[in-house]
């Protein structure tokens, strides 16, 4: 067989192949992934909600909701493992019933302040994770 042969057959056994949809999954896994104002990015388990920038006199506050259908500290557990593995340290700054927040430092980074609120809904928990920084 000549070698020409062999790469028509090749280009046209990979002209067959279709790339599987997968635009759905792709959409909820990119919802889950925060860019931080540090470049890097970390990708969080509870469901996003909604993301937006506030204009302030500092100039803008971003701010990212996710839920969780957990208790606070779980939730936070997911926020504070993946800040953790890109050098941010915490400290928790409110802990009571209603709420418990945390700020998250890093060097030459601006401060991550998250703030976790619980609600029980008949036997199951579901908690509010809004964090924020200032750009």
């Amino acid at each position: 067989m000549k070698p020409y042969y062999i790469f028509i057959v090749l280009l046209a056994l990979l002209g067959g192949c279709e790339k599987e949809s997968g635009a759905p999954s792709t959409a909820v896994t990119q919802a889950n992934i925060i860019q931080l104002n540090d470049s890097s990015s970390i990708k969080l388990q509870g469901n996003h909600i909604k993301s937006h920038k506030k204009n302030n006199e500092k100039g803008y506050l971003v701010m990212h909701e996710f839920s969780y259908p957990t208790v606070d500290k779980v939730a936070e557990n997911d926020l504070y493992g993946a800040l953790k593995k890109n050098g941010y340290n915490r400290k928790v700054v409110a802990n009571d019933v209603t709420k418990f927040k945390v700020h998250y430092y890093k060097k030459s980074s601006p401060t991550i302040g998250a703030i976790f609120t619980t609600q029980t809904e008949d036997t199951q928990y579901k908690t509010i994770a809004s964090i924020y920084w200032q750009e």
